[in-house]
């Protein structure tokens, strides 16, 4: 909970973390995040947030990657066990790709900016989101 006379702060706070304020109507899309055009210290992390959520965990070095909600792999994968007892780690397999469904547009294009190879927005899957289960295409040009 928030003082009311916060509100203006904390809803450019969201946008910024996760691309929506928890207003409608909210523009959405898919995309596929290409994981080798990432920083490669990356693969040495347990997590991979990006997009405002998390992606991928790794939560013991012999466990398997478990997927964030929306999160699937489209290519690649992950080895059985990363890291060490100590630091698991994701170590994701050459040519590894991620799709991730219903992002907010305006992250997308905020991550696009930082690593503009790496997140393909995927043509055709934008939605507009008017309310809870009120969603329709948005035809593109």
């Amino acid at each position: 909970m928030f003082d009311r006379r916060f509100e203006k702060e904390v809803r450019d706070l969201l946008v910024e973390i996760y691309g929506w304020d928890g207003t409608y109507p909210v523009l959405i899309a898919d995309v596929l995040v290409e994981l080798d055009r990432l920083p490669e210290s990356w693969q040495d992390d347990q997590e991979l947030w990006l997009l405002g959520r998390m992606l991928a965990r790794r939560p013991g070095r012999d466990a398997f990657v478990r997927l964030g909600d929306g999160v699937a792999v489209k290519s690649g994968g992950f080895p059985e066990s990363g890291g060490s007892r100590k630091y698991p780690a994701l170590n994701w397999r050459t040519g590894t790709v991620l799709q991730v469904l219903d992002v907010p547009v305006t992250k997308i294009e905020a991550v696009q900016r930082k690593y503009p190879e790496a997140v393909k927005e995927i043509p055709g899957t934008r939605r507009k989101v008017l309310g809870p289960d009120q969603v329709i295409p948005v035809q593109e040009t």
